[in-house]
Parts: C-alpha cells; sequence; structure tokens
C-alpha cells in the first residue's frame, strides 16, 4: 500500500497513530523522504530533509530510485509514506515523487491513498512545523499539486486495477480522528486484518 499526499496533508501523523491504536500490524512503514534523506547525508550531498526538493534533477532521481531498489527488495508488507509529486517553486517544477517505472519495480501493490487536507490548512501545518525547513508557498501551487496528484493516482489505480482511498485530513480532534479511522479500514481492508 502507499499513502500519499501533499507535504502538510497530515500522512506521517495519521500513519503514526494507526501505528499507536493497533495492538498488532502486519507491515512495515517505510518513509521514502527519510530513506532518501539518509542515503543522501551519508553521500554528503545534503545536511537536511527540506534540501532534497532543491537537487538537480540527475542526482533526485538517482536518490529516488535507489531507495526504490532498497523498498523492492524488501520482503515483507509495505506501507509506503511519500509523495505523488515533489514541487519546488524556485525552480518552477513538479517532478514525480513515485515515477511510473519505480511503481512497476514493487511488488504487490494492493492499494493507494491520498490524504487530502484543505489548501490554508495545508499551509498553516506547514508554516507551524518547527522541526523542518519547509518551503513557503502560495495556494494556487498546491491546488495545481493536488489536480497533478490525483489525476496521476487515478491512472495509477486504473493501470494496476486497485483500489484508490482519498481520506479528508481536517484540522480538529474529530476530524483527525475520523480521517485516522479511515486510513485504518484502509490498511486493514489491503492486508486483510
Amino acid at each position: 500500500m502507499i499513502v500519499m499526499g501533499l507535504s502538510g496533508a497530515g500522512k506521517t501523523t495519521m500513519l503514526d497513530n494507526v501505528k499507536m491504536r493497533q495492538s498488532k500490524f502486519d507491515y512495515t512503514v517505510v518513509n521514502v523522504g527519510s530513506m532518501m534523506k539518509d542515503m543522501a547525508i551519508k553521500r554528503n550531498i545534503i545536511i537536511n530533509r527540506d534540501e532534497i526538493k532543491k537537487l538537480e534533477g540527475s542526482t533526485m532521481n538517482k536518490l529516488r530510485k535507489d531507495a526504490y531498489y532498497r523498498i523492492s527488495g524488501m520482503d515483507t508488507n509495505i506501507v509506503l509514506d511519500t509523495h505523488v509529486t515533489i514541487e519546488n517553486e524556485e525552480k518552477s517544477r513538479i517532478i514525480p515523487g513515485i515515477p511510473f517505472h519505480s511503481l512497476l519495480h514493487l511488488k504487490n501493490i494492493a492499494g493507494l491513498v491520498y490524504v487530502n487536507s484543505p489548501t490554508e490548512q495545508v499551509l498553516k501545518r506547514r508554516a507551524n512545523d518547527k522541526k523542518r525547513k519547509r518551503e513557503v508557498q502560495d495556494g494556487s501551487t498546491l491546488d495545481n499539486q493536488r489536480i497533478s496528484d490525483i489525476s496521476i493516482l487515478s491512472y495509477y489505480s486504473a493501470y494496476l486495477n486497485i483500489s484508490l482511498y482519498i481520506i479528508e485530513n481536517r484540522d480538529g480532534k474529530k476530524n483527525l480522528n475520523d480521517a485516522i479511522n479511515k486510513l485504518h479500514n484502509a490498511i486493514n481492508e489491503v492486508f486483510g486484518n
């Protein structure tokens, strides 16, 4: 299963909460960005995670290819935490977070999840995240990225003949709990728990 969404949509927070709620789980959560960051730091390419999206295309492609190669060799049920696309306003580009050729190398993808949040809430979460050095973006860039994301995922879902779950993660404790429950149910449905 692959869980995706805009940076700041809440996918990692939701996955962490799903894991805390389950007494047993038959899957490993793999954060692709963290894996790429660790490889890039080890190779002296960057010093923090948020520098990844500013890398030249060939360097980014090599890191991403290496990450998906490692993931494809894992012999366990996996929930990938990643992005459909990665935006960089400074370079006026949107690149794939999970290119089609990488998707095809992953084994037994059984479901896709898109965590969606209103643009103003994503911008607010990014601004309030003191652990990261996130880019400041305008709402129209995020809206365009969301359109690209859902278009790509719709194609992937149809091509692979697997379900696409779109989960709304709005601010507020009740809304977050509802979103976490929906993600939990989707994971259980995919892994048959």
